[in-house]
Order: structure tokens, then sequence, then C-alpha cells
């Protein structure tokens, strides 16, 4: 410190001391005292104020591009940024620390001097050198405690024991949710908070604090320690980004992927922002200019998903019921989460009614209850079941479609063997195309059709096989040929008499007897006929043979 700077420290003191006096009331002869030192020092005084003067124009001209770059700096950078940023500055700081507690050694051993020069005592008890020494001293580079006081849309200001409050912009409270800014005024909550810098101008001093500069130190040996010692935190994501989210811990930003959010692949990142979740820190890299974290909530879930299947392996059995999550659908079934381990719904165990997809029962994310039908160890496998035998449509089908009664039904599927009817939800009942109809049909769709409301008698039943038979013929044979069939038999039809127009009669009446006698065409044609009709009679038997075989296969 120059010899220049003692003097103006000095007269700077005395100043104050004079200002103290006339505020507490002290006695003229003190008063005449203190009188006499400042118009001793008045010349250099005055000299110091010209020299200040000086220093502020100077300062003036060159605030407004400083202040501007220091705004834009402000916009762009977050408040971890710039704790960051600060940090990095940590070498000069720590200099100027050095030379400032030179400076105070100095102080220190000119005090006795200028205390000679105030021994002057207030009401008798406190000295003024006891007074000033109480007076806190803000200086650049600083951590000190204040209280917040009040705060606005763009500052929040803060008593640091100065004739000026100090003043932390309001985004770095807005990047810390939990802290309460009401609470902390209400209950005086001291709060330590780094001295970016002051500024003197013609409107008073202004003291540039950062609260955030202070949490960033604390909070990044946190995340430091829990990225070596891998234990988990909680984050709170506050941004979306392309590829993923921004959370903040503390102040400090950690990056998070939308393929670390969850076991899958995350679209819809905006439905994790201001939600706060664990991760594991996986990524800690403060050699940068930037301070780099990453984290994942997938690497955590993993983990614990893991110590859940190991539970789940040491206590399986057959029948146990679990309360799982569908996490993937498949054509042939749902995989479901029981707790760390996914097990096999087979489309079949979804419904006791045929369905197409599994999406008709389920979807990704639900929660459902299953039970263990069977399960392998060592190959990892678990095969689940979840419709229940209370849900069956077909329990006690004996009872409620007794043989022989009459049942009404749609028609819902058609096969080449016949017709399966709905008689109940869930119920179906085969009718075989040789008890559709008296007629000799192709398939049972030449008189039936899907939707079609049909009556029928119960042939047979059985709650062991599941299976209901069925004749439409008995009650009400369909022996109209609809659609396409109908068609090709006009055809026929058609045809037929088309040939018969032109042919010459293969018969002749008998003269004596007058009555009409087959010639022996006509008898060689009925013999083959007949013959034609034995085998069709056959073949027919032995097709229906053949249908009810398949039936039982289906």
């Amino acid at each position: 410190m120059s010899e220049h700077e003692e003097k103006a420290m000095h007269e700077n003191e005395a100043a104050e001391t004079a200002e103290a006096v006339a505020a507490t009331g002290v006695t003229s002869a003190d008063t005449a005292s203190v009188e006499k030192e400042v118009q001793q020092e008045a010349p250099e005084e005055q000299n110091q104020e010209a020299s200040e003067a000086t220093e502020e124009v100077a300062a003036e001209e060159e605030t407004p591009a400083a202040e501007a770059t220091e705004e834009v700096a402000a916009e762009e950078e977050t408040p971890a940024d710039e704790a960051a940023e600060d940090a990095a500055e940590e070498e000069e700081s720590s200099e100027e620390a050095a030379e400032e507690v030179t400076a105070e050694k100095e102080e220190e051993e000119e005090t006795p001097d200028a205390a000679e020069n105030r021994t002057a005592e207030i009401n008798g008890d406190v000295s003024f050198t006891d007074y000033i020494d109480n007076i806190p001293q803000l200086k650049k580079g600083a951590t000190v405690k204040g209280v917040i006081v009040r705060y606005d849309d763009d500052n929040v200001y803060v008593d640091v024991r100065d004739k000026s409050e100090g003043k932390i912009p309001r985004r770095e409270f807005d990047a810390d949710p939990d802290f309460d800014l009401d609470k902390a005024i209400a209950e005086k909550e001291p709060i330590e908070v780094y001295v970016k810098n002051i500024r003197s101008s013609e409107a008073g001093k202004e003291i540039l604090l950062s609260k955030a500069r202070v949490d960033f130190a604390k909070y990044k040996a946190q995340v430091e320690k829990a990225y070596n010692e891998k234990t988990p935190i909680n984050v709170k994501i506050f941004k979306v980004v392309r590829d993923g989210v921004i959370a903040t811990y503390g102040g400090i930003d950690i990056y998070i992927h939308r393929t670390q959010l969850d076991h899958q692949r995350v679209e819809d990142l905006e439905a994790y922002k201001g939600h706060e979740i664990p991760i594991l820190v996986t990524q800690f890299d403060p050699d940068r200019k930037r301070l780099r974290v990453s984290g994942s909530r997938r690497a955590l879930l993993n983990r614990e998903r893991k110590k859940r299947a190991e539970e789940v392996w040491a206590n399986i059995a057959v029948g146990d019921i679990y309360e799982g999550v569908v996490r993937n659908l498949t054509d042939f079934g749902a995989f479901v989460d029981i707790g760390g381990v996914d097990g096999l719904v087979h489309i079949s165990e979804l419904s006791w009614r045929r369905i197409k997809h599994p999406s008709e029962i389920v979807n990704v994310g639900d929660v459902i209850q299953v039970y263990v039908k069977d399960f392998d160890k060592e190959r990892k496998r678990i095969s689940l079941g979840y419709k229940r035998y209370e849900d069956d449509p077909y329990r006690n089908v004996e009872e409620r479609f007794p043989v022989g009664t009459i049942v009404h039904g749609k028609v819902v599927r058609m096969f080449n063997f016949g017709a399966f009817v709905e008689l109940a939800p869930g119920v179906d009942a085969l009718c075989h195309i040789s008890q559709i109809s008296t007629m000799r049909l192709n398939k049972p769709s030449d008189v039936l059709e899907e939707g079609m409301e049909v009556d029928a008698r119960v042939l047979d039943v059985s709650n062991e096989t599941r299976r209901i038979s069925i004749s439409i013929k008995d009650v009400e044979p369909m022996d109209e040929l609809i659609g396409e069939a109908a068609e090709q038999a006009e055809k026929r039809q058609q045809a037929r008499d088309k040939r018969n127009k032109n042919r010459a009669p293969n018969s002749y009446n008998d003269s004596k007897s007058q009555k009409r006698e087959p010639s022996d065409m006509e008898k060689a044609f009925a013999a083959a006929r007949a013959a034609q009709e034995e085998n069709e009679k056959d073949e027919q038997e032995k097709e229906q043979e053949e249908n009810a075989a398949e039936t039982d296969e289906a």
C-alpha cells in the first residue's frame, strides 16, 4: 500500500469518526479535538478528494462498455456458469487476498500512531478505535454473511452491514427452487454471499454479490463425492434440450440424455420438466473451462432392478401373484415386469375370448396383476397368466345350455367344415355343415353370412372340453341359397332349361295301354343316376367323418 493510499484511509476514518461522534452525542471538548484533527488534515483531504474525483471520472468513462459486456454475458450464462467462471478467478482472488493481508499488516503497524490521534471516548466507555474496528470491511473476492431485506423482479437485496445494500441477480434464486425468499426475509435467515465487485459512482456505492458462487463450491464437492462413491442424488429438471434435459443440483447443471431417463428411450421430454428425480452421476469433468456433469436415471433403475431380481428368483413359486408393469407388447404376448424380472403373458392367457393383438387388452405402462404359471431359473424365463377362472365364460356351460334346448345366437365365424354361433358373450357353439341345411352345401356361406341370427338345438355340451355342438336344420333348416351360391344355381338352371328345350323325347306311349313307358335310354340313365347317388352318399358320409375329426382338432 502506497503512502498516499494510507493517508487517504486515515482521512476517511477521521471523517467517519466525526460523523459517529455527532450521531452519538460527544462532549464539547471531544468535538473540538476532532475538529482540530479534521482541520489539520483538510489540505491532504482536499488533495485526496481531487484524486478520487479524477479516478471516478475515468471509471465512469469505462463503465458503460464494461457493464454492457457483463450484461450480455449474464444473459448468455446461467448462474452455475457464472459460478464456474468465478471459480476460475480463484487464483487472482488469492493473490489479491495476499496483497490485502500484507496491507493489513502494514496498517496494524501504523495503528498505534493513528490511535493516539483518536483516543477520545464516546460517553467515557467506547473508544473511537473500537467503534471503527466493528464496522465490517467488504473486499472484492471475500465471502461474507448477510440478511435478505427485499427483492424485486431483477435483484435480491442483502444487508451486509454496510452503508449500501448488496444486490444479487434474481435469476440465481430462480435456479434454486428450494430457496424461499419470503421465508428468508421473515425469519432474517443469514446467507453466505460472494463479493463480486464494489463500485463507486455519483449515485453511491454499488455492491455486486453472488449466492451461486458460494453454492457452486459447496454443491460441486457434493456432486464429486456422489460421482466417486456412486451414490444417488436428487435433481430437478428445469430445461429441455434437443436430445435430453438439463437438471440442477444446487445451481450445478447436469445433462441427462433422453435414453438415460428410463428403461426405454423417452420421446416426450416435456413431461419430465419440473419433476424431481434421483440419478447417478456418470460423468464429472472439472478440468474443462466449464464444469461438465452428466447423469443417468436409467443406471440407477438398472441397479435397483438387479437387486429386486435376485429377491424374485430366490423366492418365486408357481401360483405366486405379482403386481407388474407392462413393458412391451408383441404379436404373441405381453412382457410384464414383476419387480426386476420380465415375464411373458402369452396372448392366449390375456383373455378368454379370441384376440388378434395384446393391445386389445393391455397397453404399455399398465399396472396389472399376474400369477406365475411356470418358470425356469436356468434359462431365466417366467410364464405368467392374466385371465382368471372366475371370468371364464364357459364355466358351467352344461347347466346353462343343456342338451336338447333351443338356443338363439349370432353367426360370428365360418369355415369350410361349419359355422360358429355366439350364444353368449365369449361362448361360441359349432354348427357342422351337415347340420345347417337339408341340401348338400359346398360351404356354410352358401346359406349363411356373418351377423345373421339363427335358432338351433343343442346336440352336445361339455365343461371339460369347453365345446358346444348345435343343429340349425333341426329347428329351421337354411335351404335357401344366398349370394354367390344363389347366382350360380340360377345360371345352372338356365343352362339346363336351354339344353332341354330342343331335345327330342326319349320316351313313348304304349298304343295298347296308352301308358307312358320309359325308353331304354331312360332306364339306363336312371340306373346310372341311382349308382351315382349311392356313390355320392358314401362320399358324403366319408366327408362328414373327416369334418368331424377336423372339428375335434379345432
